[in-house]
């Protein structure tokens, strides 16, 4: 078994199959209610790289992980995506010190799509966010001086985000992905649905723990095995006989064959937490992590 540790803070267990391939068991903290989409599906896998892309950022930045989106009035034929973003974020980079960015497009009910970025940029001056929305309207051949708002939108109290600040926001482009994928013209595109900036993706992968079996001492096993039992039998070594009788035989339920399985990282660290088993959800197993 293989375990993937996710920097936005998901958790995933792969059993190995006899091909040596990997195969996803489950995600761990994770139980997906009926009707949901299953576990290992592509777009959930997606969301992770956005997530765990995102909280890359916010711990490597050089500025600040800002939050803004870029928007159009009309219905495009967004085929040319990968050009339009391209050009904004290679002027973005020279003008305004972009550095990584992440951003997940979403189109709105009435077809029109806008973009999300959260990207380490500097704080910028409201003339200077004018300036860049002009830009980025004008590769769509329009004139707006709002088409890019930084912030994001207001919650329930009115309060906004402006930047990424803790572990928690680093699923905030997460919950765009998949809005408006339905909409006919989200359907017709063979544009991208989000993209990473190239250092970003390449760094911010998972890290993974390989399962490892260690030899465990019989003679201690059995005295803290031992000890666990009288802790939940108390007096029961007073029972003579009969109660070590009963210590044995309680002793076959904790057997665990004198070895123990750890998950070790190539650069040497222990994935600090037991895997067991909570239920079945299909094909897939959920799996639940405690501290050991």
């Amino acid at each position: 078994m293989t375990i993937a540790e996710h920097l936005c803070g998901t958790v995933i267990a792969y059993a190995t199959k006899g091909s040596g391939v990997p195969k996803m068991s489950g995600v761990i903290k994770a139980v997906h209610p009926v009707g949901s989409r299953p576990q290992g599906s592509l777009i959930n896998y997606q969301k992770r790289q956005v997530a765990n892309a995102v909280e890359w950022i916010r711990l490597n930045k050089k500025h600040g992980a800002k939050i803004f989106v870029c928007t159009t009035s009309h219905k495009w034929d967004y085929s040319d995506d990968a050009e339009y973003i391209s050009t904004f974020t290679h002027n973005m980079r020279n003008t305004y010190q972009l550095g990584q960015y992440v951003w997940v497009k979403e189109h709105n009910s009435h077809g029109a799509a806008h973009w999300h970025f959260v990207a380490d940029l500097p704080w910028l001056t409201v003339p200077q966010i004018k300036q860049i929305s002009v830009y980025w309207s004008s590769l769509f051949g329009e004139y707006a001086r709002n088409s890019v708002r930084f912030g994001s939108k207001p919650d329930k109290d009115g309060k906004r985000i402006f930047e990424i600040e803790d572990k928690g926001h680093a699923r905030y482009l997460s919950k765009y992905f998949g809005k408006g994928f339905n909409h006919p013209n989200a359907l017709k595109s063979t544009a991208r649905k989000f993209g990473i900036s190239k250092t970003a993706a390449e760094l911010s992968g998972p890290k993974l723990y390989h399962a490892q079996w260690l030899r465990v001492d019989q003679e201690e096993w059995e005295k803290e095995t031992r000890a666990r039992i009288l802790q939940r039998f108390p007096g029961v070594e007073k029972m003579k006989a009969f109660g070590e009788s009963f210590i044995r035989n309680q002793m076959k339920n904790y057997s665990r064959h004198f070895t123990e399985r750890i998950f070790k990282a190539d650069d040497g660290s222990i994935f600090n937490a037991t895997l067991y088993t909570w239920k079945q959800a299909g094909e897939h197993t959920v799996w639940f992590a405690r501290p050991r």
